[in-house]
């Protein structure tokens, strides 16, 4: 994919990246999640 609007332009890239991408941000915020949890808790 080469996303853009008007004459800005991302990289090109895969859906696999954003797959893989969106995976790693889930896993981060829920650590982040269950981190404030624990010391709340």
């Amino acid at each position: 994919m080469n996303v853009g609007i008007g004459s800005l332009r991302t990289g090109i890239f895969n859906v696999a990246d954003v797959c893989i991408t969106i995976g790693v941000l889930l896993l981060v915020l829920e650590m982040l999640q269950r981190s404030r949890v624990s010391v709340n808790g």
